[in-house]
């Protein structure tokens, strides 16, 4: 079959892709969209395309039975477009990270974290909220929505509690010096950071 990897992430992918077909496949690889000169002939002859772009503006693709999505979404594929019977796919399996950077970005907004990183970075201790910065939020006790429901929105249902249950045995470790920094802190003859300490 005469497959055309479309476009960048078609083309970093395909060598993956290459690599577990065992049977023999007739494949060519068009990184730029904008290169007609390839495009052309390309969607010509091309039995099957992989890629995450479709336009338009592109040309004929008289032969096409397949149009394999490279991602999960299909947002950038203008089905309206395309040539009539074809079959269009997507791919799925990255739901997990997906899931678990979902729940990353909404504990980071909640508990103000870039902005508390910039301001430490800057020098500031104002985003700490002892010295006066807003409190931070929780998400425990709240209730967050899941707008649509595949593989995606299932695996964010289910994220936290598959963490729990997948995590290995938590180790913690005591640190010997604690004693000794309590010591150093209340000693008027410290240097360094503990120059100016308080008291414990």
């Amino acid at each position: 079959m005469k497959t055309l990897f479309l476009g960048g992430l078609a083309a970093r992918v395909a060598p993956r892709i290459l690599g577990k077909i065992s049977e023999k496949c007739d494949a060519a690889v068009l990184a730029d969209l904008a290169d007609m000169q390839r495009l052309i002939p390309g969607l010509a002859e091309a039995e099957i395309v992989v890629g995450h772009i479709w336009r338009e503006e592109f040309p004929e693709a008289p032969r096409l039975k397949l149009l394999q999505a490279a991602t999960a979404g299909i947002d950038m594929i203008d089905v309206a477009a395309l040539p009539r019977g074809i079959t269009l796919c997507n791919v799925f399996g990255h739901e997990t990270a997906i899931a678990e950077y979902g729940l990353m970005t909404m504990l980071a907004l909640t508990h103000r974290l870039l902005d508390t990183v910039t301001e430490f970075r800057a020098g500031s201790w104002a985003a700490h909220q002892p010295a006066g910065g807003s409190p931070h939020g929780e998400i425990c006790g709240k209730t967050i929505g899941i707008i649509g429901y595949g593989r995606i929105g299932r695996e964010v249902r289910g994220a936290p509690s598959r963490s729990a249950a997948r995590s290995s045995r938590p180790t913690a470790a005591r640190s010997r010096t604690r004693k000794r920094l309590r010591k150093s802190t209340r000693s008027p003859s410290s240097t360094g950071c503990c120059r100016n300490a308080t008291p414990c």
